[in-house]
Parts: structure tokens; C-alpha cells; sequence
């Protein structure tokens, strides 16, 4: 898929909004945790949950895990899953909780995240945590970070290498309210 373009025309590709009518383009406004049901031929399979157990997985839905170790909330969420030995497919949907019970596996810290695509560099072994197109992506953005950090650009277009994963999670400005209710099994 990447191999006849040039890196420029992949960010072209990557960043292009296109000619596209209103049943094309995702829809910019507020959706739920449920996310919305649109498609991206390039950036579907970069997505970070990707479904289980029958759920569809949607852009923008939120997701839930409860990590022993959380990590930044700058790090690649591939990398943060993998350091608490879990994979995106353990996220569970937030939408499919309500009214119900999210029972954690784990002490730990309750973490929230926007599914969306993550352009991660990570690997276990030699093997990409990702798709190999995504890492290809993401491959190709840190060489135009590291030309533009090599020549001149006054910081104009720089991109910051520790924020190429979560590149598309610029757009996410909003907030969820979640009630946590505390159930002690001991009790």
C-alpha cells in the first residue's frame, strides 16, 4: 500500500480531509462513548481497539482498563497495554458498562481512552505491536520530525517524536463524566 509513495505523499494521504460529503467525513461533533460508525481505508487498521467478543469497534467510543502500572498519559497506549502484559483487545467498551459492573481483574489504576487511530512504533521482539502499515506510518513521520529537526524551520513544523503515536488524539477536545462506584467483595 505505502510502497510507490513518497513520505510526503503519505502525510498527504494521512492528513487530507478529501472532497468528501457529509456521509464520508467523520462528524467533528459531540458522539457519546458509544464513538460513531465511519471508516478510513488507511487509518481503520490503526485503530486502537479493533473489537472482541462481538463488539463492532467504533471511532471515538470509550474504553476502559484497569492497569497495574499506567504510564504517562503522553505514552503510546501500545506500549503502556504491553507493559501490564494486555493487548488493545482487553479494553473493554465503556458503552457496553452502563448500568453494569466492570469487574477489574487487577489492583490497579482505572483508565480511560478514546479509541482512535495510534500510529506506534512499539514492538515485542521483532514483531510490530500494530499492523505493519501503522508502524510504517509512524516510521515515516519520525523521519519528517527528524528532517525537520535537522534543518532549519525555526520550529514552525516540528513534530514532536514522543507524540507521533498519539498524533490523531489532537482533534479530542471534550470530556466524559463517569461515576465509579467502589464494590469491596468482602463486605
Amino acid at each position: 500500500m505505502l510502497q510507490n509513495l513518497t513520505e510526503i505523499e503519505v502525510l498527504q494521504r494521512l492528513t487530507s480531509v478529501g472532497n468528501f460529503g457529509q456521509r464520508e467525513t467523520f462528524h467533528r461533533d459531540w458522539i457519546g462513548p458509544d464513538g460513531e460508525e465511519v471508516s478510513s481505508e488507511d487509518l481503520d487498521p490503526c485503530l486502537l481497539f479493533r473489537g472482541n467478543s462481538g463488539v463492532t469497534p467504533k471511532w471515538g467510543m470509550l474504553l476502559a482498563q484497569v492497569l497495574e502500572d499506567p504510564g504517562a498519559a503522553t505514552a503510546d497506549p501500545f506500549q503502556v497495554l504491553n507493559r501490564n502484559e494486555l493487548s488493545s483487545s482487553d479494553l473493554i467498551p465503556v458503552s457496553s458498562l452502563e448500568n453494569s459492573t466492570l469487574e477489574a481483574e487487577r489492583d490497579g489504576w482505572l483508565m480511560f481512552i478514546i479509541n482512535e487511530a495510534v500510529l506506534s512504533g512499539a514492538m515485542e521482539g521483532s514483531q510490530p505491536l500494530q499492523p505493519q502499515s501503522c508502524k510504517d506510518y509512524h516510521d515515516i513521520l519520525v523521519d519528517v520530525a527528524n528532517t525537520f529537526k535537522a534543518e532549519d524551520y525555526r520550529n514552525r513544523y516540528r513534530i514532536v517524536e514522543r507524540s507521533i503515536p498519539l498524533i490523531w488524539f489532537s482533534d479530542n477536545i471534550g470530556a466524559f463524566h463517569v461515576i465509579v462506584r467502589y464494590a469491596d467483595e468482602s463486605s
